[in-house]
């Protein structure tokens, strides 16, 4: 299972974070990134490909001959993906009679050229929650926060040092 959220104010400094629970273990794997100038949308999308991304890496399924294998195979490993952004949510969640998806996937092409590869590997199976509704979507949630306030404050000494 796979929580993301992101955290950001329109276009400035964001955070994404993901926290990923294997159901055999329970192990987690957290992620966490941040952005001096993009939008919060764009951050949500990002924890979304972090979040999947470590679905590869903690399996192993980082290599050539495991991705080509993961892409030929009949059956998909399913992802069920947890996140407070409406609209993304929709963007993904592919309907059953038109098989296509709920939202026009327009914005952030760049974005959604890496999530094929993604929605090729898995079959993942988008829910819309209300946040923090979850524990481990309160902790992305606080991470992607704390994040980004990291890198302001940080961005903001190196300003004030003259350093950039």
């Amino acid at each position: 299972m796979l929580w993301t959220d992101g955290s950001g104010y329109d276009i400035g400094y964001t955070g994404s974070a993901s926290v990923l629970v294997e159901n055999e273990t329970g192990k987690k794997e957290i992620r966490i990134s941040t952005s001096s100038y993009q939008s919060t949308h764009r951050a949500e999308f990002e924890a979304l490909l972090n979040g999947l991304q470590s679905i590869l890496d903690s399996k192993g399924w980082d290599t050539l001959a495991e991705k080509k294998r993961l892409d030929q195979s009949v059956i998909k490993p399913t992802v069920c993906w947890f996140s407070d952004c409406e609209s993304l949510v929709l963007s993904v969640y592919i309907d059953d009679k038109t098989k296509e998806p709920m939202f026009r996937r327009r914005l952030n092409g760049d974005l959604w050229h890496r999530f094929s590869y993604y929605e090729t590997a898995f079959n993942i199976t988008p829910m819309y929650i209300e946040r923090n509704s979850m524990t481990e979507h309160a902790l992305t949630d606080r991470l992607a926060g704390e994040g980004r306030i990291l890198l302001k404050e940080y961005i903001e000494t190196l300003k004030a040092d003259k350093v950039i």
